[in-house]
């Protein structure tokens, strides 16, 4: 099947189907890509991997639904998918998140082919209970809309009767499942995405529905990891989100788009992968440590101190000062004088394993990086 379709609609003139992108500038992104994520796929069986995904679940749903407007902040977004009570329009589409997340989730990496019924599924779940004047949960629209804004590259109008979706769906589903199969996942994934917010088959939701669509399919075809990732980097680059879309809008090539959706999974892919290695340093030296500990290598109050250390998210730094007024180091330090502290300080640098910047220290992750 040729990767282009062009189909002439009854009201809204031709609209064009393609993956005809800039393979010259895309597959090598592809490439890089790929091998970052098969890394990260490797990770699930460490610890690590489940840290990492209840982190990610909640960014995900807050920033899917931040990007079409909804002001829940993280927290208020954890506490409706901790069983908070409903009151009113933005937790209801927390709560339908969740829901679709949940059902996204249970069928993850099962053979499940995108169709108009999964479409109309999704959406059905993303808008339940929420008051529109003419949304339908699960049916086309009827009426005309607009997308987009002058800050963002401009107003688009899609498809703008019932029978141009109709139409439309149907053949942008049949024409995606022939998608040959030299064209990646990930630029599948991504066309999936440009092309179902493109015709903008519902009322309301849309964005929403694109965003999951793309994140199954990616579940689906072995990259789970995705599925809660992306929004949550769409919405931090939102303004370019909207811009990547206009751009290929307006230039009739979704490779602006597509190239746009590989950057946020390269920049992602980066972060979790050096989050993954912190955590990875974390827990090795925290097995050391209770080696030296039972060798006599360090004191109690030292080897309780390097252990608060490694509780605390990231290389957070201290001072002398800090260890006898913050609780968690006032514990072990609150009652000692000036001088055993900076005893307990020195040593610990001196075996290199804090890191003296300054009057501030830190603890040295890298302490059991082999030397080259």
């Amino acid at each position: 099947m040729e990767n282009k379709l062009e189909i002439m609609t009854y009201k809204s003139g031709k609209f064009v189907f393609s993956a005809d992108y800039d393979r010259l500038v895309i597959d090598p992104l592809v490439a890089e890509v790929r091998t970052l994520a098969d890394f990260m796929m490797d990770l699930r069986v460490f610890p690590v991997s489940y840290r990492l995904d209840e982190e990610l679940i909640i960014r995900s749903i807050m920033s899917t639904a931040a990007i079409e407007g909804n002001p829940l902040t993280e927290e208020e977004v954890g506490e409706v998918l901790n069983g908070g009570e409903i009151t009113n329009i933005y937790q209801r589409e927390i709560f339908n998140l969740k829901s679709c997340y949940e059902f996204l989730v249970n069928w993850e990496n099962k053979d499940f082919l995108i169709t108009e019924d999964l479409c109309k599924l999704f959406h059905q779940y993303i808008t339940k209970d929420i008051p529109h004047e003419y949304n339908l949960p699960g049916y086309y629209r009827k009426e005309k809309v607009k997308v987009g804004d002058k800050s963002h590259g401009g107003i688009y109008v899609p498809p703008r009767c019932f029978d141009d979706i109709k139409m439309l769906m149907s053949a942008f589903i049949e024409w995606f499942q022939k998608l040959p199969s030299d064209i990646h996942v990930f630029v599948k994934a991504f066309l999936l995405h440009y092309y179902f917010a493109k015709i903008h088959p519902f009322s309301d939701g849309n964005g929403r529905t694109a965003r999951i669509l793309e994140g199954f399919y990616l579940a689906n075809n072995g990259y789970g990891f995705f599925l809660k990732e992306l929004s949550n980097y769409y919405y931090r680059q939102v303004d370019e989100y909207y811009a990547a879309f206009s751009n290929s809008h307006k230039a009739d090539d979704a490779s602006q788009f597509i190239l746009f959706c590989l950057n946020i999974m390269k920049t992602a892919l980066y972060e979790r992968k050096e989050q993954a290695i912190e955590f990875a340093k974390r827990f090795a030296m925290r097995d050391f440590l209770d080696f030296a500990y039972k060798k006599k290598m360090l004191k109690e109050r030292q080897f309780n101190l390097l252990n608060v250390l490694l509780d605390i998210e990231r290389e957070s730094e201290f001072s002398k000062e800090q260890l006898f007024v913050t609780s968690y180091f006032k514990v072990i330090y609150g009652k000692l004088s000036d001088r055993t502290v900076a005893n307990d300080l020195n040593y610990l640098v001196s075996q290199n394993l804090l890191i003296k910047d300054g009057d501030k220290y830190r603890i040295n992750l890298n302490y059991l990086k082999p030397a080259i």
